[in-house]
């Protein structure tokens, strides 16, 4: 039992009782629940992940709940969930003799139409704490799992034409959507802020030096020496506030866009062609391009300033804001206040207003002016979409999403898997997208929830939250033919696959023509299946290896093991010192492992890939599709397939390379 409530068998109400509530007259009667029971938590025990309280009608009488949040995240997952079924045992006949309920399993929770029961809880004794009731595994498990979906908290977000970076709370940068020029590829380090412009990026380290990438053409990605404390970037040109309060420019000055006049400012802006400060004295002065009038801004004093293409907008002192320069579709004609904040694209503009609601007004051909309902603390506005940051630092994109630079919860990946000639990857909402050849469906998004989805030859398997496995696609010899029970791992090979019980036993199924699917009886922690053999590290970190040996690469090494891979003929494992060690085949090199630290490590066809301890990728062997071609920037994961390579970037988006039949990722 992981999760308990003491209701004692010596619990008696102390107090007078009260009918009017449901809690009131059902504890008088059962004697526990007064308040809303815990029945899960979270696996340390520190957080409750769900609760149950009374509820009562004149039909049925007393009955138990589960919260709503609880019953929402389990509707969330019932595709994944099989109908509990009820018990009772000594324990559950103790209570109920006491508690006159629960001699089986009560429900607790079911999906929308009532057909289905989701979640049930049941009494558990311990001696010191008496009677307790407890959720049933499979819903805890299920629990647990969307608890620990990460959600990315940003602490400012910056919009460019076609790409949208924003810095995380932790000062990690992340980018997202057109990389033609490489913008969105972030170095490593942390940083502060981040100016995103048309096809380039630049970002203040946190100690105060710039660094810059993308598109160089005009030099717009050579910043200065020196310490900044602010940045804009345009189409061609940036602009960066001194920590003296002066500006400094650097890029394209066709129109003297870069030629930023002395004095001490606080804020500067940069659109298309043109640039803006607000001087110290809260005015503000604008330089270079002047066709639509974009470098002519009104008196006043002034708190705000931003531009974007050949317009400019500022929040006055008195809570209004003011926009200038080019004026179609009305972009440029603000609505009244009062406003905190100004963000403005190229066809819209968007007000941050007093009680945090944002309104826009302008263009709103692809919905970039129609903002979602809520509050929000930061604004950013490119050429057809919008960001914001909410209050809880969670970010909110609307807008055009053409080069996929507005980021929704179901297009950030936690996991890749590159199989022969298709690729899976599980979202961070635990769905999967499949794509590449689907000649025998194998690349068709399953309609369950996963946490692992390892693609094989011509099939793919993946782990639900409550331990299956699912298993779709071309079926060979039974290879999509998954057994009955809960697993804690499964691997996919060409033609066969392997599942790790709960039990720590293994068993494999599909072809077994070179003794692939004979599993050694074992226990192991973790299992990899390769082309025609299979690779386990064992309860004791040893690496076992059995199926087909004509290259060796059944011939694990001795020592210590966290992780193991297994390729077309060789194999691969992670030591616990964190050196990669191979085996087998190494015609094309794949099995001559680069120095350095790992942290995981996957066998393709004929190369490998490690990721390394600072979350850079390397990749070795067979390069005939540009498959060991890894990119530069950070990945938190990796795999290996036959021709192409993937990795999971620190934004959670997917990148590959290699053979095109394979790389295609899904827009929806």
């Amino acid at each position: 039992m992981v999760a308990v409530a003491a209701i004692g068998l010596a619990l008696v109400a102390t107090g007078p009782a009260v009918a009017e509530t449901a809690a009131d007259r059902c504890f008088e009667h059962h004697e526990f629940g007064h308040f809303p029971v815990p029945v899960a938590k979270t696996a340390d025990g520190e957080e409750v992940l769900a609760q149950v309280e009374w509820k009562s009608n004149e039909t049925i009488g007393c009955y138990l709940t589960l919260d709503e949040q609880a019953v929402n995240t389990l509707r969330a997952y019932a595709a994944t969930l099989t109908s509990p079924i009820p018990s009772g045992d000594e324990t559950s006949t103790q209570c109920f003799e006491h508690h006159e309920f629960g001699q089986q399993s009560v429900p607790v929770a079911k999906t929308a139409d009532g057909t289905a029961v989701l979640a049930q809880v049941e009494w558990g004794w311990d001696e010191t704490i008496g009677c307790y009731l407890t959720l049933d595994n499979q819903a805890i498990d299920s629990l647990r799992f969307a608890a620990a979906i990460p959600v990315p908290t940003f602490s400012e977000v910056s919009v460019g034409q076609t790409h949208t970076c924003g810095v995380l709370v932790n000062q990690s940068p992340a980018c997202w959507g057109s990389n033609s020029n490489g913008q969105a590829n972030v170095p490593e380090g942390q940083f502060i802020t981040l100016a995103a412009g048309s096809f380039h990026t630049c970002g203040i380290r946190p100690d105060q030096t710039i660094q810059c990438w993308g598109s160089n053409s005009n030099r717009q990605a050579n910043p200065p020496e020196g310490q900044f404390t602010a940045l804009a970037a345009g189409r061609f040109h940036t602009c960066g506030l001194r920590a003296n309060q002066a500006i400094a420019c650097w890029g394209d000055d066709g129109f003297s866009q870069s030629n930023a006049p002395e004095g001490q400012y606080t804020a500067v802006t940069a659109g298309s062609f043109h640039t803006c400060g607000l001087r110290t004295d809260q005015e503000i002065l604008c330089w270079g391009y002047n066709g639509n009038g974009e470098s002519n801004p009104p008196n006043g004093s002034f708190t705000v300033i931003d531009a974007q293409g050949s317009r400019s907008c500022g929040l006055r002192t008195d809570q209004t804001i003011h926009c200038w320069g080019w004026n179609s579709s009305k972009r440029a004609n603000a609505t009244t206040g009062p406003f905190i904040g100004v963000a403005t694209g190229s066809d819209h503009s968007c007000g941050l207003r007093t009680d945090q609601t944002v309104h826009c007004w302008g263009s709103d051909s692809e919905g970039q002016a129609s903002p979602p309902q809520g509050q929000f603390i930061a604004l950013s506005a490119g050429t057809l979409n919008t960001c914001g940051i909410s209050p809880d630092f969670t970010l909110q994109c609307w807008g055009e999403n053409n080069s996929e630079q507005i980021r929704h919860s179901d297009d950030r990946f936690q996991a890749v898997s590159a199989g022969r000639w298709h690729t899976c990857g599980v979202l961070v909402s635990h769905h999967i997208k499949c794509w590449g050849l689907n000649a025998n469906e194998q690349a068709e998004t399953a309609p369950w929830f996963f946490n692992s989805a390892p693609t094989g030859g011509g099939h793919s398997c993946g782990l639900t939250p409550n331990r299956r496995i699912e298993c779709w696609g071309h079926s060979i010899n039974g290879a999509a033919e998954a057994p009955d029970g809960r697993f804690m791992d499964v691997a996919t090979g060409y033609v066969h696959s392997c599942g790790v019980r709960t039990n720590q036993t293994v068993e494999c199924w599909g072809n077994n023509d070179y003794g692939q699917s004979s599993a050694p009886e074992n226990r192991f922690q973790f299992i990899a299946a390769g082309s025609s053999h299979s690779c386990g590290v064992r309860d004791h970190d040893f690496i076992v290896c059995w199926g087909d040996n004509s290259r060796g690469q059944t011939d694990a090494p001795d020592g210590k093991f966290t992780a193991v891979t297994a390729g077309d003929s060789h194999s691969c494992g992670l030591q616990d010192d964190r050196a990669i060690v191979c085996w087998g085949n190494n015609e094309h090199g794949q099995s001559t492992v680069p120095q350095g630290r790992f942290s995981a490590v996957s066998a393709g066809a004929s190369h490998t890939c490690g990721l390394r301890t600072n979350d850079t990728i390397v990749c070795w062997g067979d390069n005939s599709y540009g498959q060991a071609d890894a990119p530069q920037g950070r990945f938190t994961d990796l795999s290996a397939g036959m021709w192409h390579s993937c990795g999971v970037g620190v934004d959670r988006a997917i990148f590959c390379w290699g053979s095109m039949s394979s790389l295609l990722i899904p827009t929806e």
